[in-house]
């Protein structure tokens, strides 16, 4: 089954009134929103090695089988997440199905999920409290951003929509940077042959051209088909470093007979 993910979508939570004071877990979003915009906006463009673990698991097996280990450059440049084979000599803005052939794969990990959740206005935030996550306090708020409102577009063979999600974002309590972003598919429209999906987007400081920034570092994404079955990427991001142009990047209009990619901002899951 060929299927691609492709979100973006949300961020803020009841309207303001001016009469009320502010709830502390309303400045709190506030504040870790503040902070997550201005970690996103003083990105470099950059580029990272993703390399990606594929995994299946049939209706009624309990374990997955291997698929294959797709290695893969991933630029942010001006705001787009751009894809080459490691040594390529440029970056194509092109379907990055059109480059991995079938299976299981998606995008928008660099940046994407992150500005889609926390600065646009679909989701709808509370909060959870205080955990542990990797030895570190983070705070936790629950989202969710109903189909109706979302940019979240799915993609199965033939067949594309908007789906509706909820999840989790977990930010450092001393930093309020992103620790973690989980997102949970389930509002999903009947013409995609989907039960559910669930991804979740591990985060860490790193160091490009000797400035700090806080990049994804690990993703896992699980797709649950309607017959039971389910397909697994595991993905790994590592070799950051800010883009210099050494990669020369190819813009292409697609050939007459090649479907145009639907116009949206999006990012993969």
């Amino acid at each position: 089954m060929a299927l691609a993910v492709f979100s973006a979508g949300s961020g803020a939570q009841e309207p303001y009134d001016p009469l009320q004071p502010l709830k502390p877990d309303t400045i709190l979003l506030a504040r870790i929103r503040n902070v997550v915009s201005g970690n996103l906006s003083r990105l470099p463009d950059f580029t990272c090695l993703q390399t990606i673990e594929r995994s299946q698991r049939d209706p009624g097996m309990k374990r997955f089988r291997f698929i294959d280990n797709i290695r893969l450059e991933v630029a942010l440049v001006e705001g787009k997440e751009l894809f080459a084979w490691p040594g390529s000599p440029r970056f194509e803005e092109r379907d990055l199905r059109d480059m991995v052939g079938g299976g299981a794969i998606g995008t928008g990990d660099f940046a994407l999920h992150a500005r889609s959740i926390y600065l646009s206005s679909s989701a709808r935030f509370t909060y959870q409290g205080m955990e542990e996550l990797r030895g570190r306090k983070v705070h936790v708020f629950h989202y969710r951003v109903p189909i109706a409102d979302s940019r979240y577009f799915m993609r199965i063979e033939k067949a594309e929509g908007p789906v509706g999600y909820q999840g989790h974002v977990y930010n450092d309590a001393e930093t309020l940077e992103i620790a973690r972003i989980e997102i949970h598919i389930d509002d999903i429209p009947e013409f995609l042959p989907l039960r559910e999906g669930h991804k979740v987007i591990d985060y860490a400081p790193v160091d490009i051209g000797g400035i700090r920034h806080v990049l994804p570092v690990e993703m896992e994404m699980t797709l649950v088909s309607l017959n039971g079955g389910e397909s697994r990427n595991r993905a790994v991001f590592s070799g950051c470093r800010q883009y210099q142009g050494e990669s020369r990047l190819l813009f292409e209009e697609p050939p007459p007979e090649t479907e145009a990619p639907a116009p949206a901002e999006r990012p993969t899951t």
